[in-house]
């Protein structure tokens, strides 16, 4: 039996209710991407809490009904609080490496053109990891 308060998949607790939502600190966002290592970082980050604090608004407007559909179905959550700088250059050097790709014909746009996996090159960044941006 869950408990009082516990929230299930969906984000609804045992009552059936959404429960209370901490409003983003974006102030304390905006601190974590200033820190952050490339615009690139900065924009994925804002866009990403975006999605996670409030997924219906972040819904509008976008083109593909499934997505608005998916994040239409989504509780909000908490924002993110850090940026890893390894994660951040993994995501950069595969979409950089992506650009070389025709993306409309490509089969698994998760397999670098080195046939690296997204473990294979998290673990290759970890090694330069400066660390974690914090506000």
């Amino acid at each position: 039996m869950p408990q009082p308060g516990a929230t299930s998949a969906r984000g609804l607790t045992s009552d059936g209710s959404k429960p209370p939502q901490k409003s983003a600190d974006w102030s304390a966002a905006h601190k974590v991407v200033a820190n952050a290592n490339s615009p690139f970082a900065a924009e994925m980050f804002l866009q990403i809490n975006r999605c996670r604090t409030d997924p219906t608004g972040y819904s509008e407007g976008l083109s593909s009904a499934q997505v608005r559909d998916a994040l239409n179905a989504m509780a909000p959550v908490m924002p993110l609080e850090a940026i890893s700088a390894g994660m951040t250059k993994a995501c950069l050097d595969h979409v950089l490496d992506m650009k070389k790709v025709d993306l409309a014909t490509a089969q698994d746009v998760h397999t670098g053109c080195d046939k690296s996996t997204p473990l294979e090159r998290l673990e290759r960044c970890a090694a330069s990891d400066r660390g974690i941006y914090r506000p």
